[in-house]
């Protein structure tokens, strides 16, 4: 399961958060019983596919500083995402991220959308020339619980085996927790805390897949 506190402000347009993580791979099987037990006992608020387009210099001088840049694309929004001053404690993931949000333009070649939006907040963050490394496609379903917004995640990592991810954003990430563990123990689903982010896992993955 993945937890998420968010605190967020603007800054020039751009969303600036702290964001806490605590995270852990779900089985296909416990995907679907976290989905039916949501739907049974919550409010389905939709589901939608996303494509995640990951960049970096050629010399990967962000992956070096262990930041990432994302390029989000669902089918009416692009969000744009910095994060940045991972630290990684007691089971938890603490991040700063900048993020933007475009409305979703006709399919257009990622290197050449990029150049076409207005992202100077985020240019002197960035090394001066990006390219694509990789993506993955992500099927999210939504799900209101408890008080809580909460995701489910199906991934498609870059070597054709998939993940599946539980998220909540809250600022109550121990209420949160208290809930959903008693919902976990109910269905029989094991906690184990993760040590490396989703984005640290797809970049072991291109990794593997360069060294074959």
């Amino acid at each position: 399961f993945f937890f998420k506190q968010k605190t967020a402000y603007e800054i020039r347009n751009c969303d600036w958060s702290s964001d806490v993580c605590s995270s852990d791979l779900l089985s296909g099987d416990e995907y679907g019983l976290l989905c039916d037990y949501l739907a049974t006992n919550g409010t389905f608020l939709g589901e939608t596919d996303q494509r995640n387009v990951y960049l970096d210099s050629a010399d990967r001088l962000l992956m070096a500083k262990s930041e990432m840049f994302r390029l989000r694309l669902t089918e009416t929004s692009i969000l744009i995402t910095h994060k940045y001053d991972l630290e990684s404690q007691n089971g938890f993931f603490q991040c700063s991220q900048r993020e933007r949000v475009f409305p979703r333009a006709e399919s257009i070649e990622i290197l050449e959308l990029l150049s076409s939006l207005p992202l100077e907040e985020f240019h002197p963050f960035l090394p001066s020339s990006l390219e694509v490394i990789g993506e993955m496609e992500n099927h999210r379903k939504t799900f209101s619980w408890n008080g809580f917004k909460v995701e489910l995640d199906k991934t498609s990592m870059p070597d054709a085996t998939t993940e599946f991810e539980l998220e909540c954003e809250t600022d109550a990430p121990d209420r949160f927790q208290a809930s959903i563990v008693s919902v976990f123990d109910e269905l029989g689903i094991t906690i184990k805390f993760q040590i490396k982010t989703k984005y640290a896992r797809f970049i072991d993955r291109l990794n593997l897949l360069e060294k074959a």
